[in-house]
């Protein structure tokens, strides 16, 4: 179905498991990772990447996710449902779908943050 001809709704209701989901997927309020998660074997990024070419990659990713959010504000978030990579028998709520990888990002913002603190000690404790 096409995402106008569900019509917009002014509020959303998470669904129980895209609830279940997002909260083992976001950061906690101290901002941080509580529980780990193994990636996926298609997702475990190269040992040395292109840096150049992962930054425009994420950049343009962005900018992606920024369109679709713009033309999910016409669509029904609690009506329109989105396979998961987990089966496809299971299914999540649009609305769900944004919020569990919204989540995402925050973690992966979360761990490099992480990672950007070991390296200022690393390059103050060599100094």
């Amino acid at each position: 179905m096409h995402l106008n001809q569900s019509g917009p709704n002014t509020d959303f209701t998470p669904g129980w498991l895209g609830n279940y989901f997002t909260k083992l997927m976001k950061p906690n309020e101290s901002n941080t990772i509580s529980k780990k998660m193994k990636a996926p074997k298609n997702a475990i990024p190269s040992a040395q990447p292109n840096i150049k070419v992962v930054l425009e990659e994420f950049i343009h990713h962005q900018h992606h996710l920024i369109n679709l959010l713009q033309i999910a504000k016409r669509a029904n978030l609690d009506y329109i449902s989105i396979p998961t990579s987990l089966s496809r028998f299971i299914s999540l709520k649009l609305g769900d779908t944004f919020r569990f990888f919204i989540a995402h990002e925050q973690r992966h913002f979360v761990q490099i943050e992480s990672v950007l603190n070991i390296f200022n000690q690393t390059l103050k404790a060599a100094a």
